[in-house]
């Protein structure tokens, strides 16, 4: 499985060193940092869930992110995150075979008031690894956010939707909150070091 250290390893080194990097969260329990157009920026449950869709639903899966990163020098937004029981135990399957997962915008969260839906702005299809089962899966890479797109993930109107056979319109939803600037390595010194530090753990994993 990938993780968190080797996606921020890739970003250091494709980063300038005046980007500046944003730790994104799925639906997280505390608000963002800009409340933006859509303020209410705790959602109805943390991470992905069937109760922060536009229509709830009592499904009890479940999804969550390892770590999603915004690069506002080269607009990518990096993101590894899972789904079910693979990765979060018995009982967070989604109910019926995964069908698509799509970026969507501009969408609000879920509280005080149901959820807005918003058009499909990336399909994440292609970054899909099943798990054991059709139930279960995680997604990792990037997209590239033009302008309009990074205003929407800085007003937290941006949202990751994962779609089943029994919830076409989807199943599991997590709001995009941008809730921590991640301070940038100032020094090519500081890069190459952390660059070593992430090669002697590969190296020590294999």
């Amino acid at each position: 499985m990938k993780t968190g250290i080797i996606i921020t390893l890739l970003i250091s080194m494709v980063s300038s060193l005046n980007a500046a990097l944003y730790q994104i969260e799925l639906s997280p329990s505390v608000p963002g940092l800009n409340e933006g157009s859509n303020p209410y920026t705790i959602d109805h449950a943390v991470g992905l869930s069937g109760a922060n869709e536009a229509t709830p639903n009592a499904s009890n899966a479940f999804g969550d992110a390892n770590e999603i990163i915004y690069d506002d020098d080269s607009g990518e937004l990096f993101f590894d995150f899972e789904y079910g029981s693979d990765f979060f135990g018995t009982g967070t399957d989604l109910t019926s075979d995964w069908t698509a997962t799509h970026i969507h915008g501009p969408g609000g969260v879920n509280a005080p008031s149901p959820n807005m839906g918003g058009d499909v702005i990336f399909n994440l299809a292609g970054d899909h690894t099943p798990g054991s089962s059709a139930l279960t899966g995680s997604f990792f890479g990037s997209v590239t956010l033009d302008a309009t797109n990074e205003g929407l993930l800085f007003d937290n109107a941006l949202y990751i939707n994962i779609h089943s056979t029994n919830f076409t319109s989807g199943e599991i939803r997590g709001q995009l909150i941008p809730t921590e600037v991640i301070p940038e390595p100032n020094t090519y010194g500081f890069i190459m070091g952390l660059i070593t530090f992430g090669i002697l753990i590969i190296r020590k994993r294999n």
